[in-house]
């Protein structure tokens, strides 16, 4: 067999590629989701989609941890500490931080305008209140995925 010269990937790069390409996914399918009526099959589906792409990156972030962390006790006996390996920063990571803490802002955001027009007897009071719990079990789940990423 001939000697073949294998490329070389730089896999930080396509985990940052790919962490893009899921994020622009997850916002159209929650645009989307958004777009449809609460009650239709639309919805479901769109949501059930954005939550699958969310849960496949917070996974990969997950098994990311993982590995950073037995990397880390084998470079220490090395002493070639990085950016990287001190604190498990990629860029990747930092634009998951930087997307649920835009998605977090705009959940209170949601849940402050729907206060406000309870207040002001513009909805009714019981569709209020479902609407801020649903967002509050939102940001939840999204501020459990966010520490995910931050620690």
């Amino acid at each position: 067999m001939k000697n073949v010269d294998y490329i070389k990937l730089d896999y930080d790069k396509l985990l940052d590629e790919w962490a893009e390409i899921l994020f622009k996914d997850a916002e159209e399918y929650e645009k989307k989701r958004d777009q449809a009526s609460t009650d239709s099959y639309a919805y479901g589906y769109f949501a059930g989609k954005h939550d699958g792409v969310i849960q496949a990156i917070a996974k990969l972030s997950i098994l990311e941890t993982r590995k950073a962390r037995k990397y880390i006790k084998e470079i220490v006996n090395k002493e070639e500490l990085t950016m990287k390996s001190k604190h498990g920063i990629t860029q990747y990571r930092l634009s998951f931080v930087r997307r649920y803490a835009q998605e977090i802002s705009e959940e209170v955001a949601k849940i402050e305008m729907v206060y406000h027009l309870s207040e002001q007897s513009l909805i009714d009071e019981k569709v209020a209140e479902n609407y801020i719990s649903g967002y509050i079990r939102s940001l939840e789940e999204k501020s459990k995925y966010f520490k995910g990423y931050i620690r």
